[in-house]
């Protein structure tokens, strides 16, 4: 059985990444990748990743460059791939074999598309997108600094990169290799998550009991919110940036510890959505979400833990849309999208189930195209 499902939606919402990691039992096989028309709800681009299939710890594993040509792929080997997702085969572009020791928790494409940000133990590095290149290249910059490993990474629009980890949001100049500032206005622990704007001028981090932004620009904490006691399980943000979400689903709810999904408008509560949102899976791959916000972000989606979609139309005072139960067993959520054309598309271990977004219907089911080990916490 394959198992380390991960995704990647393009950023126009027309193409939906899916792939995984090789069969325990037949590593060398390599696992499938398969990019879906969503318009179409079929994959019409295939290949497969050889050996051990996509997986590695952390965040990225699939993800489309910003204008959506390239696709980077973090692989089970400790190596990071650059396909053209324009072509049938998804061929193969750059290929960054990292050491051993050095997993790749984020992969970022820089500002033009030219240059692949990876994270390992040793700290950041920079590669270029396009070619064969091995961990001690001289075409390979690492960038070492105290607060490592980074929970998340992002390239702003000005060049800088910034990371953010338990210790500090560290902010890194990648022409001169430099630390720039490293701040620690964001305190975290191994209950918080942290998430960038889409320009990542904006870092939002969440932990038990609070809410904190920080102008990434600086590293300082611009607003503080209290926040409810359960732990934080992702941060999502809306496209257009003006909206974010903290998500907070707990793995065994009590009374007191609720899981729950607190909307920001801007820097400021909008409102909370009293929905137990599905569990974090059990799968390696926080990118799949149990919640999404509209392409608009009018409205967000919620797969439940009782195995249902919820729409909600998003203002001080939110309002059910519709309710749409999906699975029986809400162990079989993997992740939801927001594609175009107002399609929400929702992962299992078996299919993907297309709905429109605004009224809750069904709209297809597909199957996944390849088994999905289950092995729940």
């Amino acid at each position: 059985m394959f198992y380390d499902l991960a995704a990647g939606l393009s950023p126009d919402g027309r193409w939906l990444a899916i792939g995984a990691g090789a069969d325990v039992d037949d590593y060398d096989a390599g696992g499938p990748l398969a990019v879906w028309d969503v318009a179409k709800r079929a994959p019409v681009r295939r290949r497969t990743i050889a050996p051990g299939g996509i997986g590695l710890e952390g965040s990225g594993l699939l993800r489309f460059s910003p204008s959506g040509a390239l696709l980077t792929v973090g692989v089970n080997t400790n190596e990071v791939m650059t396909l053209d997702a324009s072509t049938s085969d998804l061929r193969e572009l750059g290929h960054l074999r990292l050491s051993v020791d050095d997993g790749a928790p984020g992969r970022f494409l820089l500002p033009g598309e030219t240059a692949l940000l990876t994270t390992g133990e040793e700290g950041v590095a920079i590669a270029p997108a396009r070619g064969s290149f091995d961990y001690d290249s001289p075409a390979i910059r690492w960038l070492a600094f105290k607060s490592f490993p980074f929970e998340c990474v992002a390239a702003r629009s000005d060049g800088r990169v910034i990371g953010a980890s338990t210790e500090a949001v560290t902010a890194l100049d990648p022409t001169r290799g430099t630390v720039l500032y490293s701040s620690s206005a964001l305190p975290g622990n191994s209950q918080s998550a942290y998430g960038f704007s889409a320009d990542a001028t904006i870092l939002v981090g969440a932990g038990a009991g609070t809410v904190g932004f920080v102008d990434t620009a600086t590293g300082t904490l611009v607003a503080s919110h209290r926040g409810p006691d359960a732990a934080a399980s992702a941060i999502v943000w809306a496209i257009g940036g003006h909206r974010v979400a903290v998500v907070r689903a707990t793995e065994q709810p009590t009374r007191a510890q609720r899981g729950d999904i607190t909307i920001f408008e801007g820097l400021t509560p909008l409102c909370r959505l009293a929905f137990e949102p599905r569990r974090m899976p059990w799968l390696m791959a926080p990118d799949l979400r149990a919640f999404v916000f509209s392409r608009d972000a009018t409205r967000g989606v919620v797969a439940t833990a009782a195995g249902e979609i919820v729409g909600v139309e998003l203002a001080s005072t939110p309002r059910t849309l519709y309710r749409t139960a999906l699975v029986s067993d809400p162990a079989e959520w993997l992740g939801l999208y927001a594609c175009a054309n107002e399609t929400i598309v929702a992962v299992t271990s078996q299919d993907l189930i297309f709905l429109d977004g605004v009224t809750g219907t069904v709209q297809a089911r597909q199957p996944l195209g390849f088994p999905i080990r289950r092995d729940v916490r």
